[in-house]
């Protein structure tokens, strides 16, 4: 016999197609794979700028004092905490704000800020959707956590626990919560 037969050509383009579609399996699976990958190592970069910057702002100095920030004008949510510097008068606050970018998904892109003593609003790390704020305090020779509300003038700040939500700016939508606490 000459040449293949029909059932043969339907054979061998069935086991093709099988073998195509396959490799078309495995192709999606780590281009997923990769895009979380991606994503993840975008939050953990930005998540270790964002701590790095906050922890030496607050320990840059034993005498530094923490207050609670908030400003009407930014996020509806959006808390955050100032840094004064006793010896050297600087004031920094930080918060949480909408840039005025949009990420692959078409969604607006949040950062964590850094407010100055000249009031200059400066961004520091995009992908910050959320800052959440625990503070330390003693009160009556007892410690005790509490949220910005417990605060008022006689309130001594002895810690901070800082959280931060972080999201992906790729198109795989990812979010991480990090935490972080400074004694001051």
């Amino acid at each position: 016999m000459k040449g293949a037969t029909l059932i043969e050509l339907m054979l061998a383009l069935f086991i093709s197609t099988l073998i195509l579609s396959s490799l078309i399996e495995v192709y999606i699976a780590t281009q997923s794979i990769s895009q979380t990958q991606c994503a993840l190592s975008t939050i953990m970069i930005n998540s270790h700028i964002a701590f790095n910057f906050l922890r030496s702002d607050l320990k840059s100095s034993t005498e530094n004092k923490v207050q609670p920030f908030y400003d009407a004008k930014m996020k509806e949510t959006s808390m955050g905490f100032t840094v004064q510097n006793v010896a050297t008068h600087a004031v920094n606050s930080y918060f949480v704000d909408k840039t005025m970018r949009i990420d692959d998904r078409g969604e607006s892109i949040y950062a964590l800020y850094q407010l100055d003593t000249e009031k200059h609003k400066r961004e520091l790390v995009e992908g910050i959707n959320d800052m959440k704020i625990q503070y330390t305090i003693l009160k009556n020779n007892k410690i005790i956590e509490t949220n910005a509300d417990e605060i008022n003038s006689e309130s001594k700040i002895i810690g901070i626990t800082i959280m931060l939500t972080f999201s992906s700016l790729n198109e795989f939508a990812l979010q991480k919560n990090e935490f972080i606490y400074v004694s001051l």
